[in-house]
């Protein structure tokens, strides 16, 4: 399926694009210090999600490779990942939030001085369940954000390319908020 979804791409394009600009910035530490490891867990009791008051916590292990061209400038990544958070208001109701998968980008800078971005998500991008293992919504299988600038960084066109089933990006991500707040009310 491929459309043209304007609210994805202002959630999604910002963070790939932050990323790959930060490596771009710092490309020779990178480069010289190879995948770069993460793995944590935190809690926070005074969290909230799409509004409401709860506690959060949570693991994280993640690992992100930049790609660099022959001349040492960044035109991609890899970035395997993992995560759980569960969020649980003061009524005790929980929601879980994870993720699981590979994430690919790629930065083009094009012959007519337009940059284009491309980022792939394959796996688990996204699954909503309640405490009890009931799940809300899942994202599944490979799902692509293809947007392209001008030199002055303006949007040209944006274009989604999906395979599985992906109701979160189907809604134009408004789907999160509807259900995470439907569990925990």
């Amino acid at each position: 399926m491929k459309r043209s979804v304007m609210a994805s791409f202002r959630r999604l394009i910002p963070a790939s694009s932050l990323a790959i600009a930060l490596i771009a910035a710092f490309s020779a530490a990178a480069e010289a210090a190879g995948p770069i490891h993460t793995h944590f867990s935190f809690a926070n009791p005074n969290d909230s999600i799409c509004g409401v008051p709860a506690a959060s916590s949570g693991s994280v292990v993640d690992n992100f490779t930049p790609i660099f061209d022959s001349s040492g400038n960044i035109v991609g990544f890899l970035d395997t990942s993992h995560f759980n958070i569960v969020f649980t208001t003061t009524n005790g109701r929980s929601v879980e939030i994870s993720s699981s998968g590979l994430v690919t980008g790629t930065v083009t800078m094009n012959a007519d001085g337009t940059l284009t971005f491309r980022t792939t998500y394959k796996g688990l991008p996204e699954k909503i369940s309640t405490s009890q293992g009931a799940i809300l919504t899942r994202d599944a299988g490979i799902i692509t954000f293809t947007a392209t600038f001008d030199s002055n960084g303006n949007l040209i066109s944006q274009t989604v390319t999906q395979s599985g089933p992906h109701p979160e990006a189907d809604a134009g991500f408004a789907l999160f908020c509807q259900v995470v707040i439907a569990a925990l009310t």
